[in-house]
């Protein structure tokens, strides 16, 4: 027995020391090589999105204790009591919840000790926080930082003032609990010191616009959206706030029962007091809410409420309006359209956009405007005669009537802004309306054509719409396939299809239509591709810096991973962490191709 057990004891023994060599030798190529990214160091210098105008940097790092930090805000005296405390106010929050997060204190020495915000005034104006006319909006700050004086931001309004203080937080690293792993710290640092960034936006108008007609999205979801806007210096969200699937706007001295009627359901509305609290928030970011109600297309909603079912035309029809093949399912339907020849309609618009003025201070206002089937018209046997005695030649005359009339229903000081595409290139407006284009960029060039006297806000399918290559609501394709990746976006150039000078041309937009995006989904499918629209539209033309803008939209979603906010990964983590390895040398043809 005993020398049965001796043969297995020595194997295992033996064993036992292949084992341990293996560890050993294991061990010792463990202290020999470092991991993959053990010694990779960070950009030797500042990563700001949108990169900024002008910056010089050098290699000192400060430390920050946010509970020693003193802030210094000036204002001009100029202003109201309210317009100053409301700045202030947003001042102070920002600093406080996002600029420092973690406001844990620590007795270590600092020496980035002041932070000193002087809001010049010059054309800041007195009674109003943002200037009621966009192009009258200077965002333009300068930023230094620096042992002796600390930090100190300067703007001539309050946009520029919330513009640098976003630059500002992406230059602070760091988490509040300790500086380079060292326990129980909570200072937060300030790298390649001293910094100077003298900063303004190429485009005046920077916007996102988020449907929540086809998804409800919370009133928390749509103010984290606003959050990280702020972060790449958005300036607009446009709040396609009601279509043909819902109208969750809360209306309450006009037509009540066209929102309870017309909501997916009681909780999936927007109160008053919520889009007040909505349209607060976004001020205190300086980013303005334009509001939309797309008329007279898209407006089944209203026919739910029986009081408007009269004045909505293909309400049942299925294919009302001309769509690809793969969207076109039966009982489902899409999109319907006023009739003009109502009065009624009317009475709807003008309380719609009584309510809205109220609501939204912006000057701005969406009155839609595509996308409407002629042929629904001709469910009215009426309609034509009415025609006749109107002097309307046709229906396409019809639309152009109806957009006219529905313009001077608009609340004193609004200015109208419609969808534009190939499709609708028959309208016409009034001189100062704004076209959002969202057709191909291939005949962008008809704008300036047919529309002299107007200014544009570019949304081109083929470059900005996120939704693309998501598939469709019945599992089809999506109808504008391929997808908008972030280096599709980033290469739209408008000046590539209009005059680089031409001042009729607001901005970018890049529309998110929610079909496929529920709330989980949402910020990732956003961002960071939408970034690089912003990206782009910041900062002056120039020859493209490919490593540069692949290290900033990666230090971007950082950025947002810890505020909470998630993001999709643009790259492999090999390329994202080592960009120059990927990047440097040119744009891959593949990236070209992939187009």
């Amino acid at each position: 027995m005993m020398h049965q057990i001796l043969p297995i004891l020595q194997y295992n023994i033996i064993n036992m020391k292949h084992h341990i060599l293996l560890l050993l030798l294991c061990t010792t190529a463990a202290v020999s090589h470092a991991y993959q990214f053990e010694n990779v160091t960070a950009p030797p210098y500042p990563v700001i999105t949108p990169k900024p105008k002008s910056i010089t940097f050098d290699k000192d790092t400060l430390t920050i204790d946010p509970c020693s930090l003193q802030v210094s805000v000036t204002l001009p005296k100029k202003l109201t009591e309210s317009v100053s405390q409301f700045i202030s106010n947003s001042i102070n929050t920002f600093v406080k919840v996002d600029l420092f997060p973690t406001q844990t204190c620590n007795p270590s020495p600092t020496n980035l000790t002041t932070l000193s915000i002087t809001l010049t005034g010059e054309t800041q104006p007195n009674d109003n926080v943002l200037p009621p006319v966009l192009q009258d909006t200077d965002e333009s700050y300068t930023l230094t930082i620096d042992s002796v004086k600390g930090a100190v931001i300067s703007a001539p309004q309050f946009s520029g003032v919330m513009r640098a203080l976003g630059t500002f937080s992406q230059v602070v690293t760091g988490n509040g609990q300790g500086v380079e792993g060292k326990a129980g710290g909570s200072l937060y640092e300030v790298r390649h010191t001293p910094i100077v960034v003298t900063d303004a936006p190429r485009y005046k108008y920077r916007g996102i616009m988020l449907d929540t007609s086809r998804r409800f999205y919370s009133v928390d979801t749509i103010t984290k959206l606003l959050d990280s806007m702020a972060v790449a210096k958005f300036n607009v969200l446009h709040w396609h706030i009601v279509d043909d699937q819902s109208f969750p706007l809360e209306l309450k001295t006009s037509f009540p029962s066209v929102t309870f009627n017309g909501a997916w359901t009681q909780e999936q509305v927007y109160s008053q007091k919520q889009i007040w609290g909505i349209v607060g928030h976004a001020l205190r970011l300086a980013i303005r809410i334009v509001p939309e109600f797309d008329n007279p297309g898209h407006t089944r909603a209203v026919g739910l409420d029986p009081y408007f079912r009269e004045i909505v035309r293909c309400f049942n029809d299925v294919d009302g309006y001309t769509v690809p093949g793969a969207y076109r399912i039966e009982g489902v339907p899409h999109t319907s359209t006023l009739d003009p020849s109502y009065e009624k309609t009317y009475e709807l618009l003008s309380g719609v956009f009584q309510e809205m003025g109220t609501l939204f201070p912006d000057s701005l206002i969406h009155l839609g405007g595509d996308e409407v089937d002629t042929t629904c018209f001709d469910e009215n046997p009426n309609l034509k005669t009415w025609m006749t005695q109107q002097n309307i030649a046709n229906y396409s005359e019809l639309v152009i009537t109806h957009l006219a009339k529905a313009r001077t229903l608009l609340p004193e000081g609004k200015r109208a802004i419609y969808w534009s595409d190939e499709g609708s290139f028959y309208q016409r407006y009034r001189d100062g309306d704004v076209l959002m284009y969202w057709g191909s960029s291939a005949n962008m060039k008809n704008l300036t054509e047919l529309y002299p006297k107007l200014s544009y806000i570019l949304a081109p399918v083929d470059y900005y719409y996120l939704d693309c290559s998501f598939g469709n609501e019945y599992g089809g394709k999506s109808w504008c396939d391929p997808m908008k990746t972030w280096w599709r976006i980033y290469s739209f150039e408008p000046s590539d299809f209009l005059p680089e000078t031409d001042e009729r041309v607001l901005g970018t937009e890049v529309p998110v239509w929610s079909e496929l995006m529920n709330e989980e989904a949402l910020f990732q499918k956003i961002w960071p591709r939408a970034a690089a629209m912003a990206d782009k539209m910041w900062g002056p033309k120039a020859a493209v810096d490919l490593v540069g803008l692949v290290q900033r939209q990666v230090s971007f979603g950082e950025h947002l991973n810890a505020r909470g906010i998630p993001v999709t990964h643009i790259s492999g983590r090999w390329c994202e962490v080592i960009a120059d390895h990927c990047f440097a040398e040119h744009i891959p043809q593949s990236i070209m191709a992939s187009q």
